[in-house]
């Protein structure tokens, strides 16, 4: 990330092109050697080189040592090399480093290139008094460890990358005191935890890459850092914890983790967060609340959480208005809200919703209508299609006729009258019921009114026989 080689690489063979005919005085005759405005160049790079050659000018400001089959770096290799800027030692098979190979050269030194070689162990110090040092890269070797006084002076480091790699702990105070770092590449190791203080390591820290490493849970985001990789480990939850302090972040990428939860208000300290990719975890589903606080998000990615089939309705509502990239694509939704889709505002919207198990049936009649009406939102317009029902299966979405499909069936003649001859019939029969109750209810009211008299007349005749 950031490297300059490719540029120098170019800005080496220009200067080749003006200076050919202006060859330093004093060149080891392995290398080639030119001069540009009192600076000296050597290009020792791709000649099957097993040592560092000897005769180097000594204003050389610049050697090119890459691609050679160099294995050691003795003390001597660089002495009175006091105007030494930039070094290139990539793609050797260097093992040994001698703890005071850059003793002569540790106050110019700007850029420094070990990655791709075989180097297990260095030592403590072999980085003292490089306060001018910007690059370190040392991606790529067998490193288990990082001694904690490795890189503690310095001091005007920006750039450092110790990626592919064995380490599997850092030490608290490894990056400590580096006041003008900007990016740590640890990607590719074996990392299980970072330090404690890591969300207080550098206090101008722009970007960290630890993909491809076992952690289990996201290290604290440092409130200066815009850019975090963390793609490839074991995390499998997200908390406020990790982002309480991530007032600039900008781009977290976190695909091909184990995420399955993202607890309420994890981003309540990231408002800032304009880009989340989360594709390739264990999500089940997005709820309201999931993306709380996100005000400026631009791109999400659910894409390959193949559990995920559920997005609640109002889950998109606090960025509808900034999204303009959104995938959940190769997921397993059947339905989706179509006011989700349809409550997306910004004019450069795309979307990614492919490869998924859509049941076209009535009830997804509106997203398929919205798909319809609106292809170009729809980046993998292709890839939508139905697997429900049989009659759609394998059809792209915007094939289906939905509004055919879906719409109420026409009444004939025939059902018309067959429908108002039992309406007739209901009819009738409820009226004869109405006429039977009401004869049985004023034969059996006459009944009771004829009993009752007959109680009476028998009543009186007993109370004419008791006075006589």
């Amino acid at each position: 990330m950031m490297y300059l080689n490719k540029i120098k690489t170019v800005v080496f063979a220009w200067m080749v092109f003006l200076h050919s005919t202006n060859v330093a005085s004093s060149c080891p005759s392995e290398c080639r050697c030119f001069g540009f405005s009192g600076d000296w160049i050597a290009d020792c790079s791709t000649q099957n080189l097993t040592q560092i050659p000897s005769g180097f000018a000594e204003n050389t400001t610049e050697i090119f040592l890459q691609n050679n089959l160099i294995s050691t770096l003795p003390e001597n290799a660089f002495s009175n090399l006091t105007k030494l800027k930039f070094l290139y030692l990539h793609n050797n098979n260097i093992s040994e480093i001698a703890p005071a190979v850059f003793a002569d050269p540790s106050l110019t030194l700007k850029y420094l290139t070990l990655h791709d070689n075989q180097i297990r162990i260095l030592p403590g110090d072999v980085f003292a008094g490089m306060s001018d040092l910007i690059v370190l890269n040392l991606n790529n070797n067998l490193l288990n460890s990082l001694p904690p006084s490795l890189v503690r002076n310095l001091t005007g480091i920006v750039q450092i990358s110790f990626s592919g790699n064995n380490l599997s702990s850092i030490d608290d105070v490894t990056f400590d005191d580096l006041s003008k770092l900007k990016y740590i590449g640890l990607s590719n190791n074996k990392l299980r935890s970072l330090p404690q203080n890591w969300g207080n390591i550098a206090p101008d820290l722009y970007s960290i890459d630890y993909s491809g490493n076992n952690l289990e849970t996201l290290p604290p985001v440092p409130s200066t850092a815009n850019q975090i990789y963390a793609t490839g480990n074991s995390i499998s939850t997200l908390s406020s914890s990790s982002f309480a302090n991530a007032t600039e972040l900008y781009e977290m990428f976190l695909s091909l983790n184990r995420i399955s939860a993202i607890e309420n208000d994890t981003f309540l300290g990231a408002t800032s967060l304009g880009w989340l990719d989360l594709s390739g975890n264990a999500m089940e589903r997005v709820d309201d609340f999931t993306f709380d606080h996100l005000s400026k998000l631009q791109g999400l990615y659910l894409a390959y959480n193949e559990p995920l089939s559920s997005i609640s309705s109002h889950a998109f509502e606090g960025f509808n208005e900034t999204i303009y990239r959104l995938s959940f694509d190769s997921c397993n939704f059947t339905w989706i809200d179509a006011d989700i889709i349809a409550s997306l505002t910004n004019k450069q919207l795309v979307i990614w919703m492919g490869n998924n198990p859509w049941n076209c049936d009535c009830n997804l009649q509106d997203v398929v209508e919205l798909v319809q009406s609106s292809p170009s939102k729809f980046y993998d317009l292709n890839q939508i299609t139905c697997q429900n029902p049989d009659d759609v299966k394998g059809k792209k979405m915007t094939t289906v006729d939905s509004k055919s499909r879906c719409s109420p069936a026409p009444i004939t003649k025939a059902y018309s009258e067959l429908g108002l001859a039992i309406g007739l019939s209901i009819a009738a029969a409820v009226v004869f019921v109405v006429i039977v109750g009401f004869l049985i209810n004023a034969r059996t009211a006459k009944i009771i009114n004829r009993n009752r008299q007959q109680t009476e007349r028998t009543s009186r005749q007993d109370e004419v026989a008791s006075v006589l």
